[in-house]
């Protein structure tokens, strides 16, 4: 189904840019005072990049994928709700993430910037880690099993449901947007 396969290109574009994060993570972590403010910068960029991603692409899986699933797929409500729960993690580490970027943008005292320096480091590594591993148990957990159990007459109902849905639309624009 073409829909689910299209996740498949907002999951490596997902995927190119938690990279880009991680290394841009151990760049300021490493490379020392001269390159600190492009690595800030980069750092902060690539979170602004992904964000509406994110929030595009969650609005679409609460709105339609997730309850549609639940309903023709009872025995995913239990993943569904681990997914849930995992993304409020995700969102509020994410949050804490850009409060640390904008404390370490602000900051003048050496040893407070080199204290949240670490901090920075170490939520942005943990963010990476999160996000990748929700990726990976959605994908496996939920858009598999629709892709294998739903039959050709219900994937034509989902796919129908997920183009009615302005969260969908913003998905798609977004998503031709990054693929041009």
């Amino acid at each position: 189904m073409d829909v689910l396969k299209s996740f498949e290109d907002e999951k490596n574009l997902v995927l190119e840019k938690l990279d880009l994060l991680y290394e841009s993570i151990q760049s300021l972590h490493y490379e020392g005072k001269m390159s600190l403010q492009k690595n800030i910068r980069v750092i902060y960029g690539i979170v602004q990049h992904l964000k509406p991603i994110l929030v595009n692409h969650t609005n679409l899986d609460e709105e339609v994928i997730f309850p549609f699933a639940g309903k023709h797929i009872p025995i995913l409500e239990p993943m569904i709700n681990f997914l849930k729960a995992e993304r409020n993690e995700f969102n509020a580490q994410l949050e804490s993430f850009e409060v640390l970027i904008n404390e370490f943008n602000h900051g003048t005292d050496n040893s407070t910037n080199y204290m949240l320096l670490e901090k920075l480091c170490d939520k942005g590594t943990y963010l990476v880690c999160i996000v990748r591993n929700h990726m990976q148990a959605e994908i496996e957990g939920v858009y598999n099993v629709l892709d294998q159990r739903l039959n050709l007459f219900e994937k034509k109902a989902l796919f129908e449901k997920i183009l009615q849905c302005e969260c969908a639309i913003n998905y798609i624009h977004r998503h031709n947007e990054v693929t041009q």
